[in-house]
């Protein structure tokens, strides 16, 4: 997978985006520059990652994360709006190293069968057994997703993304 950013971003969404990426196997952070979608599509490719996620800013903030399938070109394939917080906002201080073997990455989930399978889809999560868990549950503040790496902790490393869905996804 390639995490990338928006043309104009800002440093918190940057480090989102970091962080996103050293919880998945074989997972890549590339800075976006001037590189078109098309640009992003070929450096994937020649990179081996099967997705790109581009993380959008608006006001200094992450706003919203979508997903292309590199096989299937310019077609995008889901997109949500979100809020996070990084390791900093948690106060978790740990190292996270990249995991740079394929890893099994699954879904653990308390909320809908149909926002679980897009989730599910978008960080290439299964449900069999694995090292890297992706845990949906739904709060007083929403439907989050935290990141589990158990080769680190038993527990949420972060970052933690909370989903904004309408009533009729959840």
């Amino acid at each position: 997978m390639l995490i990338t950013t928006s043309r104009h971003t800002s440093q918190r969404t940057r480090t989102f985006c970091k962080e996103l990426a050293s919880v998945f196997p074989l997972c890549e952070y590339a800075t976006r520059g001037k590189k078109g979608i098309r640009e992003l599509l070929d450096y994937a490719f020649r990179n081996g990652h099967d997705r790109i996620l581009i993380v959008e800013t608006k006001d200094g903030n992450p706003s919203s994360i979508s997903s292309l399938l590199v096989d299937s070109g310019i077609k995008w394939r889901d997109s949500f709006d979100i809020t996070v917080k990084t390791r900093k906002d948690l106060k978790i201080k740990l190292h996270v190293p990249p995991i740079i073997e394929d890893w099994g990455v699954c879904i653990s989930s308390s909320i809908s069968e149909s926002l679980t399978k897009r989730i599910s889809c978008m960080f290439g999560a299964t449900v069999d057994k694995c090292d890297i868990v992706v845990q949906l549950s739904r709060t007083t503040q929403g439907t989050c997703i935290d990141f589990i790496r158990k080769d680190i902790s038993d527990d949420p490393i972060g970052p933690r993304i909370k989903v904004i869905v309408s009533e009729d996804e959840n």
